[in-house]
């Protein structure tokens, strides 16, 4: 298959960039494409090109193809289809969502959920409708007969609501672990906590910007800077009806935009919290090239309502749209239903006790919608504590 270089690249001995380049191809090139593989991600791209020429070219820099030359879908390896459909979501998936009527997003994963189907390229609407016309497949720099999965997922909310009792493990125990109850100072609102988070001798405890700020949202402000009048408590003293201690931080700051629906509560010196639930010590967590290897394996999330659950992973570099917000959050990761309202921000890890994300929403399909933090964490320079 020939195909031209959409701008100049390196060329590169094996599917990476950390490998030095022998020389570059300018834009407008032509090469002889032999192969399609998994390589490294970059700028969420992570197919790769080798020619005939006996090197690695980024499939993000690849564009035009000539000829009749194209790569089976079914012939593809299982780790390169998982690069091809994680290369659709960050490169063009927005382009095929605008052709489907109420796309709610779209995402990584089974075709009908059914592991022995095979991958495919999951869009979410509302509601199924004659008229989505989307093709059963698809085709994608020079692949084709790639799958399309429309699946309904109804109205996403966030996963908080007031004045929701229960018998919280988390809030009674000492150290009080992660999953219990937190929310704003004097608000009926409740969620969940999340992770002890590190940065420059600092202890925080995480929660998302919708349990701590969600008058913001209406406001149109964020993200938040620090108020000397805005505190969180925890356990919320909406869910304490054993008389635990309620603890209070300042909220320090919070973010709400396509990657992040994060807040952060300023801890003290002496603070009695564990990164841990039912004593599962968080050690590790995933990032952007291991979250893929999530498909189908078990998850535990820990929240203010559910206490524990436990599901299976359904999507992966999801894209879905909240929506009475209308806020589009990035590189979400979809499970079973294993939260309720009042568990968003609370903890999700797999079955090493490595940590995918927080919950911050549902649906009445039966789903939960996870944000990994990885990029919170690498961007903004905090460590798990």
């Amino acid at each position: 298959m020939k195909a031209i270089l959409s701008y100049s690249l390196y060329r590169r001995p094996k599917a990476t960039n950390e490998e030095d380049a022998i020389g570059y191809l300018s834009a407008g090139s032509v090469i002889e494409v032999s192969r399609i593989e998994a390589g490294k991600m970059l700028d969420g791209i992570s197919i790769w090109f080798f020619a005939e020429d006996g090197f690695y070219y980024w499939g993000g820099g690849i564009q035009n193809l000539l000829g009749e030359g194209f790569f089976s879908w079914n012939n593809l390896p299982l780790d390169t289809q998982h690069a091809v459909l994680s290369s659709i979501v960050n490169d063009e998936a927005y382009l095929i969502e605008k052709r489907v009527i109420g796309s709610l997003g779209y995402s990584l994963g089974y075709k009908n959920d059914d592991i022995s189907a095979g991958l495919a390229l999951s869009i979410f609407v509302g509601e199924k409708t004659p008229e989505e016309n989307l093709e059963k497949t698809i085709t994608y720099k020079g692949i084709l007969d790639i799958p399309v999965d429309v699946k309904e997922a109804e109205e996403i909310i966030h996963d908080v609501f007031p004045n929701i009792m229960k018998q919280i493990t988390p809030d009674m125990d000492i150290p009080m672990q992660m999953g219990g109850s937190i929310s704003l100072s004097g608000s009926k609102s409740v969620g969940s906590r999340g992770l002890i988070l590190e940065r420059e001798e600092k202890s925080f405890l995480l929660t998302c910007f919708h349990v701590l700020l969600g008058e913001f949202i209406k406001k149109g402000i964020f993200p938040f800077s620090g108020s000397p009048n805005l505190s969180a408590e925890y356990p919320s003293s909406q869910k304490n009806p054993h008389g635990v201690r309620i603890r209070k931080g300042q909220i320090t700051e919070g973010r709400y935009d396509n990657n992040s629906d994060f807040a952060l509560v300023q801890l003290n010196d002496e603070f009695d919290l564990l990164n841990a639930f039912d004593n599962r010590l968080f050690n590790d967590f995933h990032d952007s090239n291991t979250r893929e290897g999530l498909l189908h394996k078990n998850v535990i999330m820990a929240g203010a309502v559910s206490i524990m659950q436990q599901g299976k992973v359904l999507e992966t570099d999801g894209s879905v749209t909240i929506t009475k917000t209308g806020m589009r959050f990035r590189n979400v990761v979809v499970t079973e239903k294993i939260s309720a309202p009042g568990d968003s921000g609370g903890p999700v890890v797999d079955e090493n006790n490595k940590v995918v994300g927080i919950i911050i929403a549902s649906d009445k399909r039966n789903r939960s919608y996870v944000l990994p933090i990885h990029n919170f964490l690498i961007l903004e320079g905090y460590k798990i504590n």
